[in-house]
């Protein structure tokens, strides 16, 4: 009796540290909404960091003030095809992504072609859920011609409202990834076979702001060759004004399609370039493999302009 005894308040004594335990451990609401405060001042915390002024970009004045050629203007309309695309799959319409972009002297048609495959898309939209097309173009014919690359930037935010995803390092990467293939090929030394990717330590943290900045001294490389090589680049090499405060990957993405537009430009005088295979998006990418691509891609230039 006594060994049962024993064992019966054992029971008891565990069962009562247990419920104490369980207790002790109950959330309760100011619980959770001390995590959410402390979770907004780690991410305004990060903010700040994000926009410090040691971000600043050193860019050659005269290659902001290029004017943009179609062929950025192509780029930019891929970046409104992307967001247009899953708005369309968001209401129930298939549509393949683009894996190839044809490399060619780019001119306003190419832009139209491209808008018009756009525009397709939506009108199928309109007529699937019986929807009239707005009659204002149709009544008043075509409007004054503006600053196309400007339209498409609002449009571009248009598709954001609207829902379309933002832009994320697997796309930046794309777009890094060919402007590094293509360098490659124009870096025609032999001591360009030395130059390899680097590696970067497993905590080593790169943020868009250093992408960004990377791409800017990628530019002045591609800049520098074209004037050593004497090569015919319409309009020449652009880089588009910095922007101040925090580096998006958008803000990344956009300025990698004027590098890559223009790399496509100056690699089509000096090899036979028909097309540019687009390396699938990967969600697990993040800014250092966009930067290492980029990076690469600077230091193979640097290689083919140094005296």
């Amino acid at each position: 009796m006594k060994t049962l005894g024993g064992t019966v308040g054992i029971i008891l004594a565990l069962t009562v540290l247990w419920i104490g335990t369980c207790q002790a451990e109950e959330v309760q609401p100011k619980d959770v909404y001390s995590k959410v405060q402390h979770l907004n001042e780690g991410l305004v915390t990060l903010l700040r960091h994000n926009m410090r002024s040691d971000f600043a970009i050193q860019v050659t004045s005269e290659l902001m003030d290029n004017a943009i050629q179609p062929r950025h203007v192509y780029q930019l309309a891929l970046d409104v095809e992307l967001k247009l695309a899953a708005i369309v799959r968001a209401n129930g319409v298939k549509v393949p992504p683009i894996h190839r972009i044809l490399a060619r002297p780019y001119t306003p048609k190419d832009v139209a072609d491209l808008l018009e495959v756009m525009h397709q898309r939506i009108e199928r939209l309109l007529e699937y859920f019986k929807i009239p097309e707005n009659q204002y173009y149709k009544e008043h014919g075509e409007r004054e011609p503006l600053d196309v690359f400007y339209a498409l930037e609002r449009m571009d935010l248009f598709l954001l409202k609207m829902g379309a995803p933002t832009v994320q390092p697997g796309h930046v990467f794309r777009r890094a990834y060919a402007v590094a293939g293509l360098a490659e090929k124009l870096c025609r030394l032999d001591v360009c076979t030395d130059i390899r990717r680097r590696t970067l330590a497993d905590d080593d943290v790169i943020i868009p702001a250093y992408v960004y900045q990377e791409t800017y001294r990628y530019i002045d490389a591609l800049h520098l060759y074209v004037k050593k090589y004497k090569t015919h680049l319409t309009g020449g090499v652009l880089a588009l004004k910095p922007q101040d405060g925090m580096i998006r990957p958008a803000q990344v993405n956009k300025l990698m399609g004027i590098a890559l537009a223009d790399t496509i430009a100056v690699a089509k005088e000096s090899f036979e370039l028909d097309a540019i295979e687009l390396t699938p998006f990967k969600t697990d990418t993040i800014p250092r493999d966009v930067w290492r691509e980029i990076n690469y891609a600077r230091r193979l230039l640097e290689t083919m302009v140094q005296d």
